[in-house]
């Protein structure tokens, strides 16, 4: 069946709203959390354009060219590979009261060669003072320094949470960068260590008798401490 030019546009229009959308809440959230969101992109792009100028191999001009077509390809298909990632860590508050929490993030992501991959991924976020539990929907970038056994590493998540207790809106932005150290174990098999922090915002709805009902923004940031297994 034959797509119109009036249904494209209206898809593309569609995709335009949810855009802008997602911009207004960057937009709104709080300058520190700007800043962080900024500084992450910017490191992002620096570890993206290292890795790639690190990837790059010389090509001995002396092999045989079905035999090192064959290396390379075998190589690559190693490079290039879906992992799985459990994490697990502790997250502690920076601001506020009742903002410590356990941390669990179940995340799926793709190496584009043997240094970056990118991923989505769900988790979990259990704030014990407070009895309340947070669930972020996020993407995230990876990227390991070195190729080595153990190798300086980098990540940053983004994304969007929800709630279950009663009183919350439903979503709230979030942004995880983080530092650490990747040791691999073999091929298919990666541990690895960060700490960094994690900013959060999450709209609360007050109810007032004189004045009925409101609405504020509060931000649950604190440092963390992670620790993780990639397979």
């Amino acid at each position: 069946m034959a797509i119109s030019k009036k249904d494209t546009i209206f898809e593309v229009s569609i995709i335009v709203n949810k855009i802008h959308t997602i911009m207004a809440k960057i937009y709104n959230v709080p300058g520190i959390m700007k800043k962080c969101f900024l500084l992450t992109v910017f490191v992002s792009a620096v570890v993206l354009s290292y890795s790639q100028t690190m990837n790059q191999e010389p090509i001995n001009e002396n092999q045989g060219s079905s035999i090192a077509t064959l290396n390379q390809t075998e190589k690559m298909n190693w490079k290039r590979r879906y992992q799985i990632l459990v994490e697990a860590g502790y997250q502690y508050q920076i601001f506020g009261k009742n903002t410590s929490r356990v941390k669990f993030n179940l995340a799926q992501s793709y190496y584009f060669n043997s240094y970056t991959a990118a991923g989505a991924g769900v988790g979990m976020r259990y704030y014990y003072d407070a009895d309340l539990f947070l669930f972020p929907i996020f993407i995230h970038f990876r990227a390991r320094m070195l190729e080595a056994s153990i190798a300086p590493y980098f990540s940053m998540g983004m994304g969007v949470s929800t709630v279950s207790n009663k009183g919350l809106l439903p979503m709230g932005l979030c942004l995880n960068p983080e530092l650490g150290f990747l040791y691999t174990i073999k091929e298919d098999l990666e541990l690895y260590f960060t700490v960094g922090f994690e900013l959060q915002n999450l709209h609360f709805i007050e109810t007032e008798y004189d004045y009925g009902i409101g609405s504020k923004t509060v931000n649950l940031d604190a440092f963390s401490v992670s620790i993780g297994v990639a397979f």
